[in-house]
């Protein structure tokens, strides 16, 4: 039986340039003149080459930050003041052209395999420098495939496909380079094979922070419910509602383990585009261990230092979280709602979608912490975040390039002019 592929919200560009697209060669040429909140006129898509060897091929995707499906996703995440992109909408971008490279080479009923999205590094996000200015903005991805020159086949499978991610104007001229990352297509079965050997301990670890919250006293674990969280959080990373998705998290502050609840109940699978939300949620317990632990929070400041390896499998179904935490109610019965670390005992089923992690420090590069998160669905792990780097770095280096904002505009405010 073909396995269940995950639930993503593809991007709204991924949905109407490609996706639906009949003629996968069309282009979307952009833009000009007034340009404004919710305009549909802000988004293409360029083949710009194609062959059949799969060398040759080149896709070139472009989006406006004032999408009105796009334009929520940048505006409600903060770092430091500042509006800028999310990694995760980056990463959704990544795994969107994988998924439409896979099925132009397979045939749009071919299963899709696990989708492997590994040497990612976002180091100059897009910045949000005036928010009456962003129709200005744009992004764009370039997709290069690599396949192996001493082979004859073309079976993408074999293939490397290389993201790289600029900053752009309206009329397509790049002004920076963002980030970059790679892709492999790869058995999403092997990967579930493997994490099994690591679920009992996984699971072991949860229940022993549950175990040390619950009974001791010394504040080492701590158990802290998404107000709480998220308020620590604001050290560095400031969230609107739709990125809170942290219910509770239990975490002990000498060796910088975590694990959190995760639940949706400000998105709509229907009405958002909720990937980007979905990808940040099941991996921010990491930002969270580096800067809300932080001593010296006045002074330094943990950004993030890139990701090795992104593997989430079919197994990894946040629509189904998403709409139990939408639907419940004070009415609604507790079987539907997100489950709660306080309310469970330590050998409670897992359901739900947890994780975990342990940052510790890098062995090379001693401001350096990593860690690989374990994302966790009804007590089985379904995605592995790998090598989950952080940086310090002095709060005065960090207002140098990314300077708080004088005054700041909700995009919910700006909406409203």
């Amino acid at each position: 039986m073909p396995a269940v592929q995950p639930q993503f919200s593809v991007h709204r560009l991924g949905r109407l340039a490609i996706g639906a697209s009949r003629n996968p060669l069309q282009t979307r040429r952009p833009a000009h003149g007034p340009q404004t909140f919710g305009d549909r006129r802000f988004r293409q898509v360029q083949l710009k080459r194609r062959d059949d060897a799969l060398s040759k091929s080149r896709i070139i995707i472009r989006s406006a930050l004032a999408d009105r499906e796009l334009a929520p996703i940048v505006m409600n995440h903060k770092c430091n003041g500042c509006v800028l992109t999310p990694a995760g909408l980056n990463l959704d971008m990544a795994h969107t052209v994988a998924k439409y490279i896979y099925h132009h080479h397979n045939g749009e009923d071919a299963e899709l395999p696990g989708i492997k999205i590994y040497d990612t590094e976002i180091h100059k996000p897009l910045i949000v420098k005036d928010i009456e200015k962003v129709g200005d903005l744009w992004i764009e991805m370039e997709t290069t495939i690599d396949h192996p020159s001493a082979s004859t086949s073309t079976d993408i499978m074999n293939a490397t496909i290389k993201c790289v991610f600029h900053s752009i104007t309206p009329q397509g001229v790049r002004l920076q380079e963002c980030g970059y990352c790679s892709i492999k297509f790869e058995s999403h079965q092997s990967w579930l094979q493997e994490w099994q050997h690591y679920t009992p301990i996984i699971l072991d670890r949860i229940q022993n922070l549950h175990r040390r919250a619950c009974t001791e006293n010394n504040m080492d674990v701590q158990l802290i419910q998404r107000s709480h969280a998220y308020k620590l959080f604001e050290s560095f990373v400031q969230y609107a509602p739709k990125y809170q998705n942290m219910s509770e998290v239990i975490f002990n502050a000498r060796n910088n383990e975590a694990t959190s609840i995760i639940d949706f109940p400000h998105l709509d699978p229907n009405t958002d585009f909720t990937a980007p939300y979905y990808l940040d949620a099941s991996c921010h317990i990491s930002g969270f261990v580096a800067n809300a632990v932080e001593p010296d929070k006045d002074k330094n400041a943990f950004v993030s230092h890139g990701v090795a390896a992104l593997k989430l499998s079919p197994n990894f179904q946040p629509d189904r979280v998403a709409k139990l935490s939408s639907a419940s109610t004070p009415t609604t019965p507790a079987i539907s709602r997100a489950p709660s670390f306080s309310a469970e005992p330590a050998n409670a089923a897992f359901r739900g979608m947890r994780n975990y992690v342990q940052m510790r420090q890098d062995a090379s590069e001693k401001s350096v912490i990593k860690g690989d998160v374990f994302v966790l669905q009804d007590g089985e792990i379904v995605g592995v975040w790998e090598g989950v780097r952080f940086k310090k770095i002095p709060r005065r280096v960090l207002n140098v390039f990314l300077p708080p904002p004088k005054r700041t505009v909700s995009f919910s405010q700006n909406a409203k002019k």
